[in-house]
């Protein structure tokens, strides 16, 4: 803990964050509004049977969901669900 009560983690050589693993699917008006140079392109027709395969694989299984916030700030936080 800092002097001011924030939490202080180290994490090493790895910082969680993983840009070979992002992909941004480049449908219309995407690359006028998002800032992809650090992330991979993924062509709308590849999502879409990633997505149908996906669905297909959780057929008959059970899964949780979380609503979550980012921010802290009620008039800028973004609900994710």
């Amino acid at each position: 803990m800092s002097k001011g009560g924030t939490v202080l983690v180290t994490t090493g050589k790895f910082t969680g964050r993983s840009p070979n693993d992002k992909h941004i699917v480049a449908t219309s008006g995407v690359e006028d509004n998002i800032w992809c140079d650090n992330n991979a392109k993924m062509p709308e027709d590849e999502f879409d049977a990633l997505k149908s395969d996906i669905l297909d694989h959780m057929k008959g299984h059970n899964y949780s969901v979380q609503d979550l916030i980012a921010g802290s700030d009620p008039s800028t936080r973004s609900k994710f669900a």
